[in-house]
């Protein structure tokens, strides 16, 4: 019979990074909307509208939205 053991991780064990995880909500609902490593604040703006733009090559990017 094999033997079993079991692992735990937690975040103290996690691996230290200087990398932070920043969440936005809906300004409506509340829920969270998207997941990021970028700071919206620091990130480059498109000429045409002034909109924020993630490079998804170099940040990682997680959408909570649905479709109604």
């Amino acid at each position: 019979m094999p033997k079993r053991t079991t692992t735990t991780y937690s975040s103290e064990d996690a691996v230290d990074t200087d990398r932070r995880i920043f969440v936005y909500y809906c300004r409506y609902s509340g829920e969270p909307a998207f997941i990021t490593d970028a700071d919206l604040e620091a990130l480059p703006t498109r000429s045409t509208d002034n909109a924020r733009v993630i490079d998804t090559q170099e940040h990682h990017v997680k959408l909570k939205v649905r479709k109604p």
